[in-house]
Formats: structure tokens, sequence, C-alpha cells
């Protein structure tokens, strides 16, 4: 099912989809170098997600872990936001105080030896 934005056609894409993530997002975190140790997720249904880690982009969804809003450690529960939901992302460095070694993505083109090329 997708999710659709006030005002937009149903025919209409995500503003962020797989292909993004996969492609011009490995391009943006890499132009913003040092500085980029936070990532937030701005959803639709008003909320924000700070992402530590990315562990998979799907098709329709990405699988990540946030952080937990009490401190700096980064959750074990899996988190699965279908790309609809995402309306803004916010590449940055960390606030002040924050202990955050920042988010880790591995793009898709490096991958370690004997793993699997994703789709």
């Amino acid at each position: 099912m997708s999710i659709h934005f006030i005002g937009e056609s149903a025919a209409a894409a995500p503003p962020f989809d797989s292909l993004f993530f996969k492609s011009a997002f490995d391009q943006i975190v890499e132009k913003a170098g040092k500085t980029a140790t936070r990532l937030t997720l701005f959803l639709s249904d008003g909320t924000s997600f700070d992402v530590c880690q990315m562990e998979d982009l799907a098709d329709a969804y990405m699988v990540v872990r946030g952080y937990r809003e009490a401190g700096d450690a980064c959750d074990l529960a899996l988190n699965i936001i279908p790309y609809g939901l995402i309306y803004r992302l916010e590449l940055g460095p960390k606030g002040g105080g924050e202990t955050r070694v920042g988010f880790a993505w591995t793009p898709t083109t490096v991958r370690r030896k004997g793993e699997t090329k994703r789709k």
C-alpha cells in the first residue's frame, strides 16, 4: 500500500525511494564528508527518526536501526520504514553534547570479501 501526501496525485512516486538510497545518497554522504555524523528521517506521520545503522534497502522499504531516545546507544530493534513515509532527510553534524558516533552505511559498490551483491 502506497502512502500519499496531501495534495499529490495517487500516481506520484515517493520523494525518496530505493533508487535514491542506492545511488544518489552515496554521493551526498561522500560530499558531506566527516561532518555528516547524523542522519534524521522526517516521516509523514509527524515523527523523526535518528538512524544509527542502515541494514537493508528493499524495493518498497528500508530496514534501519535507530538511536534510543534516552541516550546515544544504537537500539537493537529493527525498524522497517516504507519509503512513502519519508518526506525529508537531514544529514549533518551532531548536536551539542551528543556522544553519538553517527550513522553507518556501506555503499552498494563497496562490499566485503564473500558478501553478496545487494539488489
